[in-house]
Protein backbone atom coordinates (compact mmCIF):
# COMPACT_ATOMS: atom_id res chain seq x y z
CA UNK A 1 0.00 0.00 0.00
CA UNK A 2 2.45 2.52 0.92
CA UNK A 3 6.35 0.55 1.10
CA UNK A 4 7.84 4.33 1.48
CA UNK A 5 5.92 5.70 4.34
CA UNK A 6 8.59 6.23 6.58
CA UNK A 7 11.05 8.04 4.11
CA UNK A 8 10.03 11.17 2.07
CA UNK A 9 11.42 14.22 0.51
CA UNK A 10 10.32 17.14 1.98
CA UNK A 11 9.74 18.66 -1.71
CA UNK A 12 9.75 16.00 -4.48
CA UNK A 13 6.85 13.61 -3.32
CA UNK A 14 3.32 14.07 -1.96
CA UNK A 15 1.91 11.38 0.74
CA UNK A 16 -0.89 9.00 -0.73
CA UNK A 17 -4.08 10.01 1.17
CA UNK A 18 -6.06 13.25 0.49
CA UNK A 19 -7.14 12.89 4.09
CA UNK A 20 -6.03 10.35 6.35
CA UNK A 21 -7.12 9.14 9.48
CA UNK A 22 -5.61 7.01 11.82
CA UNK A 23 -7.63 5.65 13.85
CA UNK A 24 -11.58 5.09 13.18
CA UNK A 25 -13.51 7.75 11.38
CA UNK A 26 -16.86 8.36 12.80
CA UNK A 27 -19.42 10.20 10.97
CA UNK A 28 -22.39 12.04 12.12
CA UNK A 29 -24.40 12.91 8.49
CA UNK A 30 -22.40 13.04 5.90
CA UNK A 31 -18.51 13.21 5.51
CA UNK A 32 -16.96 14.12 1.64
CA UNK A 33 -13.37 13.68 0.98
CA UNK A 34 -13.03 15.97 -1.85
CA UNK A 35 -10.33 15.00 -4.35
CA UNK A 36 -6.60 13.89 -5.08
CA UNK A 37 -6.05 17.64 -5.11
CA UNK A 38 -2.07 18.14 -4.85
CA UNK A 39 -1.32 14.73 -4.14
CA UNK A 40 0.49 12.77 -6.77
CA UNK A 41 -0.81 9.19 -6.12
CA UNK A 42 -2.73 6.97 -4.11
CA UNK A 43 -6.24 6.91 -2.72
CA UNK A 44 -8.12 10.19 -1.63
CA UNK A 45 -9.51 8.37 1.70
CA UNK A 46 -7.02 6.31 3.90
CA UNK A 47 -9.04 5.34 7.45
CA UNK A 48 -6.47 3.17 9.11
CA UNK A 49 -9.63 1.74 11.79
CA UNK A 50 -13.14 1.37 10.57
CA UNK A 51 -16.14 3.90 9.71
CA UNK A 52 -18.32 4.13 12.36
CA UNK A 53 -21.81 6.35 11.10
CA UNK A 54 -24.90 7.39 12.86
CA UNK A 55 -26.93 5.73 10.06
CA UNK A 56 -28.65 8.77 9.33
CA UNK A 57 -28.04 8.92 5.42
CA UNK A 58 -28.10 6.33 2.99
CA UNK A 59 -24.99 7.28 1.45
CA UNK A 60 -22.69 8.49 4.60
CA UNK A 61 -18.94 8.50 3.01
CA UNK A 62 -18.16 10.54 -0.30
CA UNK A 63 -15.18 10.45 -1.85
CA UNK A 64 -15.68 12.56 -4.70
CA UNK A 65 -12.65 12.11 -6.57
CA UNK A 66 -10.04 8.82 -6.41
CA UNK A 67 -10.69 5.71 -4.25
CA UNK A 68 -10.55 5.07 -0.39
CA UNK A 69 -8.85 2.33 1.45
CA UNK A 70 -10.00 1.41 4.38
CA UNK A 71 -8.16 -0.59 7.19
CA UNK A 72 -10.99 -1.74 9.57
CA UNK A 73 -15.05 -2.31 8.95
CA UNK A 74 -17.86 -0.36 7.93
CA UNK A 75 -20.40 -0.49 10.48
CA UNK A 76 -19.12 -4.01 11.44
CA UNK A 77 -18.50 -5.10 7.56
CA UNK A 78 -15.09 -6.18 6.54
CA UNK A 79 -15.63 -6.50 3.05
CA UNK A 80 -18.39 -4.81 1.63
CA UNK A 81 -18.94 -1.09 1.46
CA UNK A 82 -22.24 -1.14 1.83
CA UNK A 83 -23.10 -1.65 5.28
CA UNK A 84 -26.97 -1.44 7.11
CA UNK A 85 -27.85 0.74 4.04
CA UNK A 86 -24.62 2.74 3.98
CA UNK A 87 -22.42 3.18 2.07
CA UNK A 88 -18.89 4.72 0.86
CA UNK A 89 -19.65 5.96 -2.50
CA UNK A 90 -16.58 7.14 -4.65
CA UNK A 91 -16.69 9.15 -8.12
CA UNK A 92 -17.41 7.09 -11.58
CA UNK A 93 -15.19 9.15 -12.63
CA UNK A 94 -12.53 8.79 -13.71
CA UNK A 95 -13.44 5.53 -11.73
CA UNK A 96 -13.03 5.48 -8.13
CA UNK A 97 -13.04 2.17 -5.32
CA UNK A 98 -13.28 1.23 -2.12
CA UNK A 99 -10.72 -1.35 -0.74
CA UNK A 100 -9.97 -2.91 2.42
CA UNK A 101 -6.82 -3.45 3.10
CA UNK A 102 -5.26 -4.09 7.00
CA UNK A 103 -1.76 -3.23 5.73
CA UNK A 104 -2.63 0.67 6.46
CA UNK A 105 -3.68 -0.07 10.19
CA UNK A 106 -0.31 1.33 11.52
CA UNK A 107 -0.99 4.66 9.61
CA UNK A 108 -1.66 6.51 12.82
CA UNK A 109 1.12 5.20 14.80
CA UNK A 110 3.68 6.75 11.93
CA UNK A 111 2.27 9.79 11.16
CA UNK A 112 2.05 10.83 14.66
CA UNK A 113 5.63 10.16 14.97
CA UNK A 114 6.39 12.23 12.08
CA UNK A 115 4.12 15.06 13.30
CA UNK A 116 5.76 15.26 16.59
CA UNK A 117 9.26 15.73 14.80
CA UNK A 118 7.89 18.14 12.60
CA UNK A 119 5.98 20.35 15.05
CA UNK A 120 9.50 20.48 17.10
CA UNK A 121 11.35 21.32 14.15
CA UNK A 122 9.16 24.35 13.35
CA UNK A 123 9.24 25.24 17.24
CA UNK A 124 13.11 25.65 16.82
CA UNK A 125 12.94 28.18 14.29
CA UNK A 126 13.96 31.34 15.30
CA UNK A 127 11.58 34.60 15.49
CA UNK A 128 12.61 36.60 12.82
CA UNK A 129 10.61 39.56 14.24
CA UNK A 130 7.66 41.47 12.73
CA UNK A 131 5.63 43.92 14.34
CA UNK A 132 2.98 42.59 16.73
CA UNK A 133 -0.17 44.28 18.32
CA UNK A 134 -2.78 42.78 20.47
CA UNK A 135 -4.93 44.33 22.14
CA UNK A 136 -5.24 44.85 25.92
CA UNK A 137 -7.78 42.26 27.31
CA UNK A 138 -8.75 45.12 30.12
CA UNK A 139 -8.49 47.80 27.40
CA UNK A 140 -11.18 48.65 24.15
CA UNK A 141 -11.91 45.90 21.15
CA UNK A 142 -9.58 45.93 18.64
CA UNK A 143 -7.41 44.18 15.72
CA UNK A 144 -4.93 42.26 16.11
CA UNK A 145 -1.77 42.57 13.52
CA UNK A 146 1.13 40.80 12.56
CA UNK A 147 3.22 43.19 10.51
CA UNK A 148 5.94 41.54 8.24
CA UNK A 149 8.70 43.93 5.82
CA UNK A 150 11.45 42.21 3.96
CA UNK A 151 13.87 42.31 6.49
CA UNK A 152 11.59 40.02 8.34
CA UNK A 153 11.98 36.85 6.33
CA UNK A 154 15.03 34.25 6.92
CA UNK A 155 16.76 33.14 3.89
CA UNK A 156 15.11 30.08 3.04
CA UNK A 157 12.12 32.76 2.47
CA UNK A 158 10.09 32.22 5.82
CA UNK A 159 9.26 34.63 8.76
CA UNK A 160 8.34 33.07 12.09
CA UNK A 161 6.06 34.73 15.14
CA UNK A 162 6.61 33.22 18.53
CA UNK A 163 2.51 33.89 19.94
CA UNK A 164 1.32 33.81 23.40
CA UNK A 165 -1.53 31.59 22.48
CA UNK A 166 -4.06 32.71 25.67
CA UNK A 167 -3.05 36.38 24.78
CA UNK A 168 -4.54 35.76 21.35
CA UNK A 169 -6.93 33.36 21.46
CA UNK A 170 -8.76 33.24 24.69
CA UNK A 171 -9.22 37.49 24.24
CA UNK A 172 -12.19 38.81 24.48
CA UNK A 173 -10.99 42.10 22.83
CA UNK A 174 -10.04 41.41 19.90
CA UNK A 175 -12.40 41.53 17.21
CA UNK A 176 -10.44 40.16 13.89
CA UNK A 177 -6.93 39.29 13.08
CA UNK A 178 -5.14 40.26 10.19
CA UNK A 179 -1.09 39.74 8.87
CA UNK A 180 -0.11 42.58 6.79
CA UNK A 181 2.42 41.33 4.18
CA UNK A 182 3.88 44.87 3.02
CA UNK A 183 3.75 43.61 -1.08
CA UNK A 184 5.93 40.55 -0.13
CA UNK A 185 4.40 37.44 -1.99
CA UNK A 186 5.08 33.98 -0.53
CA UNK A 187 6.64 31.51 -3.29
CA UNK A 188 5.80 27.67 -2.59
CA UNK A 189 7.96 25.93 -0.14
CA UNK A 190 7.94 29.74 1.77
CA UNK A 191 5.98 30.30 5.38
CA UNK A 192 4.66 32.62 7.53
CA UNK A 193 5.20 30.44 10.71
CA UNK A 194 3.43 31.48 14.28
CA UNK A 195 4.94 29.39 16.59
CA UNK A 196 2.07 29.19 18.94
CA UNK A 197 2.63 28.02 22.97
CA UNK A 198 -0.52 26.84 25.53
CA UNK A 199 -2.13 24.20 26.27
CA UNK A 200 -5.93 24.14 26.34
CA UNK A 201 -7.39 27.46 23.99
CA UNK A 202 -11.22 27.76 24.05
CA UNK A 203 -11.22 30.53 21.42
CA UNK A 204 -12.94 33.56 23.08
CA UNK A 205 -14.81 35.00 20.33
CA UNK A 206 -15.58 34.40 16.55
CA UNK A 207 -12.34 35.33 15.08
CA UNK A 208 -12.43 36.85 11.69
CA UNK A 209 -9.26 36.29 9.78
CA UNK A 210 -8.10 38.72 7.44
CA UNK A 211 -5.30 40.61 5.08
CA UNK A 212 -2.36 37.99 4.61
CA UNK A 213 -4.39 35.03 6.01
CA UNK A 214 -6.52 35.25 2.67
CA UNK A 215 -4.14 35.75 -0.25
CA UNK A 216 -1.65 33.73 1.19
CA UNK A 217 -3.30 30.97 3.16
CA UNK A 218 -1.47 27.85 1.72
CA UNK A 219 1.66 29.52 2.98
CA UNK A 220 0.53 30.32 6.55
CA UNK A 221 1.26 27.55 9.04
CA UNK A 222 -0.05 27.59 12.62
CA UNK A 223 2.07 25.22 15.13
CA UNK A 224 0.41 24.36 18.07
CA UNK A 225 3.04 22.55 19.47
CA UNK A 226 1.79 21.94 23.15
CA UNK A 227 -1.84 22.17 22.56
CA UNK A 228 -4.13 19.34 23.96
CA UNK A 229 -7.26 20.93 23.03
CA UNK A 230 -8.27 23.44 21.13
CA UNK A 231 -12.03 25.19 20.36
CA UNK A 232 -12.52 27.18 17.66
CA UNK A 233 -15.57 28.53 18.81
CA UNK A 234 -17.60 29.66 15.76
CA UNK A 235 -14.33 31.26 14.04
CA UNK A 236 -13.40 30.20 10.44
CA UNK A 237 -9.61 29.61 10.69
CA UNK A 238 -7.12 30.21 8.21
CA UNK A 239 -4.12 28.82 7.52
CA UNK A 240 -2.57 25.39 8.00
CA UNK A 241 -3.06 23.74 11.69
CA UNK A 242 -0.62 21.79 13.13
CA UNK A 243 -1.00 20.57 16.47
CA UNK A 244 -0.44 16.72 17.10
CA UNK A 245 -1.97 16.07 20.46
CA UNK A 246 -4.84 18.35 19.82
CA UNK A 247 -7.93 17.10 20.09
CA UNK A 248 -9.61 19.72 17.57
CA UNK A 249 -13.48 21.27 17.82
CA UNK A 250 -15.52 23.62 15.64
CA UNK A 251 -18.41 24.34 14.26
CA UNK A 252 -17.51 26.57 11.37
CA UNK A 253 -15.06 26.06 8.67
CA UNK A 254 -11.38 25.98 8.65
CA UNK A 255 -9.17 27.16 5.06
CA UNK A 256 -6.55 24.93 4.99
CA UNK A 257 -4.69 21.49 6.37
CA UNK A 258 -5.71 19.98 9.29
CA UNK A 259 -2.65 17.89 11.07
CA UNK A 260 -4.50 17.58 14.62
CA UNK A 261 -5.19 13.81 16.71
CA UNK A 262 -8.49 14.05 17.17
CA UNK A 263 -11.21 16.00 15.39
CA UNK A 264 -14.21 16.36 17.81
CA UNK A 265 -15.89 13.23 19.65
CA UNK A 266 -17.84 10.22 18.69
CA UNK A 267 -21.01 12.05 17.13
CA UNK A 268 -20.18 14.86 19.09
CA UNK A 269 -19.18 18.43 18.98
CA UNK A 270 -16.84 19.25 16.14
CA UNK A 271 -18.33 17.25 13.62
CA UNK A 272 -19.63 20.04 12.09
CA UNK A 273 -16.75 21.56 10.83
CA UNK A 274 -15.83 21.37 7.49
CA UNK A 275 -12.02 21.63 6.24
CA UNK A 276 -11.24 23.01 2.60
CA UNK A 277 -8.59 23.68 0.32
CA UNK A 278 -5.94 25.08 -0.19
CA UNK A 279 -3.67 22.31 0.41
CA UNK A 280 -0.04 23.26 2.65
CA UNK A 281 2.21 24.52 0.23
CA UNK A 282 4.70 25.91 2.68
CA UNK A 283 8.12 25.68 4.25
CA UNK A 284 8.75 22.34 6.16
CA UNK A 285 12.23 22.01 8.27
CA UNK A 286 14.55 19.71 7.00
CA UNK A 287 15.52 16.20 9.74
CA UNK A 288 18.88 18.12 10.36
CA UNK A 289 16.09 20.42 12.22
CA UNK A 290 14.89 18.17 14.54
CA UNK A 291 16.18 16.67 17.71
CA UNK A 292 15.57 13.38 16.32
CA UNK A 293 15.27 11.76 12.83
CA UNK A 294 12.50 12.19 10.17
CA UNK A 295 11.39 13.74 6.93
CA UNK A 296 7.61 14.27 6.69
CA UNK A 297 6.64 15.27 3.78
CA UNK A 298 3.64 17.68 4.79
CA UNK A 299 3.46 19.62 1.45
CA UNK A 300 0.45 18.29 -0.37
CA UNK A 301 -1.27 17.06 3.02
CA UNK A 302 -4.88 18.02 2.79
CA UNK A 303 -5.48 16.44 6.35
CA UNK A 304 -3.88 13.67 8.48
CA UNK A 305 -5.36 11.74 11.58
CA UNK A 306 -3.56 9.32 13.53
CA UNK A 307 -3.81 7.72 16.87
CA UNK A 308 -8.18 7.72 17.14
CA UNK A 309 -7.61 11.01 14.67
CA UNK A 310 -10.89 11.58 12.95
CA UNK A 311 -11.66 14.35 10.58
CA UNK A 312 -14.75 15.32 9.97
CA UNK A 313 -15.09 17.06 6.31
CA UNK A 314 -12.94 18.32 3.55
CA UNK A 315 -14.50 19.83 0.97
CA UNK A 316 -13.24 22.05 -2.18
Amino acid sequence: MEPDRHRRSLRGERRPGGVRVGGNLYVQNTFEAAANVGVATGPALVVGGGVITAQQNASTVKVNKGSAVIGGTVNGGATNPNQNNQSIVVSQAPGGTVTFDSGVSGVGAADYAELKADSAAFRAMASTGGAVVIPSPVGQDGLAAFTLTGANFDANGNAVFDIDGESLFENTKVQQISLYLNGHSLAKGESVVFNVSGVNFDFARSYNFTDGFVGSVANIIWNFYEATSINLNNSNFRGAMLAPDAILTNINTIDGSVFVKELGTRYGNGMRAEIHTPLYLGYVPPPSAVPEPSSLAMAGLAALGAAAWRLRRRSV
